[in-house]
C-alpha cells in the first residue's frame, strides 16, 4: 500500500507515528496534516491518495492494515453543520 500527501510519498511515516489499534489514522484538516507530513505546496488544499484514490482534505481516513480496507468520515462538515445550528439560534 501507498500513501501520498498530494504528490509527496508518506507511507513510512504512516506506518511508524499514525498506527493506533492495527490502523492508520489520518486526521481530517489540511494544515493538521501540513504539520504531520509537511507542507508540499503551502496555501493549496491537498488531498490523501491511498493506491491512486484520492481522498479530500475533510475526511478523517481510517486503514485497516491487515485488509487494507479505508474508512472515511466527513468530521469537518458535521462540526461545522453544528456550530452554525449552534450559532443561529
Amino acid at each position: 500500500m501507498k500513501i501520498f500527501y498530494d504528490s509527496l510519498d508518506v507511507t513510512d511515516l504512516c506506518y511508524s507515528r499514525l498506527i493506533t489499534n492495527n490502523h492508520i489514522i489520518i486526521p481530517a484538516d489540511d494544515n493538521v496534516r501540513a504539520r504531520l507530513f509537511t507542507d508540499p505546496e503551502f496555501g493549496k488544499l491537498k488531498k490523501i491518495y491511498i493506491n491512486g484514490v484520492g481522498y479530500a482534505h475533510n475526511l478523517l481516513i481510517k486503514i485497516n492494515i491487515t485488509t487494507g480496507e479505508v474508512i472515511t468520515k466527513d468530521i469537518l462538515n458535521k462540526i461545522n453543520r453544528h456550530c452554525f445550528k449552534y450559532n443561529n439560534k
